[in-house]
């Protein structure tokens, strides 16, 4: 499912763009699945196309995009510089533009875009090629908040085990002693909480709100483009999630 993306194959590349309509005067969380065509990650000035992006010289007052890190729990900062003249995105602690002071970005990094209040329609076009390499697989950081997202142009549902893998989470039949994934809702400010449920015998991806497994509880697939957050309860074994490759 490449809802709202157009693809192609080159050689042995497979290469598209994707248009995401973000919501203005709100925190929008994302994730871009395209690599820079012959490199590693993407760049944000050159593989994100944003019309109408609010810029200003001052990184307070204009649209940011924001990478968390959860070692230190606390986020990088961007913000969309614009001085009437130049414009881009630029590190907000340095004011340097990002291809001057950061390496590109993987596939699959997850951010928050805050948009300033903006009467124009606000969308945000990546594009690139799809990682070749086959299944992505993260290692999380456990007892903190992850962000993160597919880093292919697909939908997957949180119990398709041929779509998304997790090892070792850490369940319960309680919600809130379990593993959980929050999604956030720009429209609401509010999140949709999952929860790994485990009675010992049967154990998956269940609805916070109804008990229902991610597959009945009528949310339908996690679109790709969309973050999401990981709370991982404190864990001594390795917790993995693998991203599978399936086109």
């Amino acid at each position: 499912n490449f809802c709202g993306t157009v693809m192609a194959e080159v050689a042995s590349n497979v290469v598209g763009y994707k248009t995401e309509n973000m919501t203005t005067g709100k925190l929008n969380m994302h994730t871009v699945q395209f690599n820079q065509v012959g490199k590693n990650g993407f760049n944000l000035n050159e593989d994100l196309s944003i019309p109408n992006a609010f810029g200003s010289e001052n990184w307070s007052s204009a649209d940011q995009i924001r990478i968390w890190n959860p070692t230190t729990s606390g986020y990088q900062y961007f913000y969309f510089y614009d001085d009437g003249g130049e414009s881009g995105w630029a590190d907000a602690d340095t004011d340097e533009y990002f291809e001057d002071a950061f390496d590109p970005l993987p596939a699959g990094t997850a951010f928050w875009y805050n948009a300033r209040a903006n009467e124009k329609k606000l969308d945000m076009t990546s594009s690139g090629e799809v990682d070749s390499d086959g299944d992505t697989t993260y290692v999380l950081t456990g007892g903190k908040l992850n962000m993160l997202g597919s880093p292919y142009p697909a939908s997957y549902s949180l119990n398709n085990t041929d779509e998304i893998v997790f090892v070792n989470p850490i369940g319960s039949e309680n919600w809130s002693s379990a593993d959980q994934i929050r999604i956030w809702d720009p429209a609401t400010s509010g999140y949709k909480y999952f929860y790994f449920y485990d009675d010992g015998g049967e154990s998956g991806w269940a609805d916070a709100d109804s008990d229902e497994y991610f597959e009945d509880c009528g949310y339908g697939a996690i679109q790709a483009g969309v973050a999401w957050w990981y709370n991982s309860r404190p864990n001594d074994k390795e917790l993995k999630i693998t991203f599978k490759k399936t086109f």
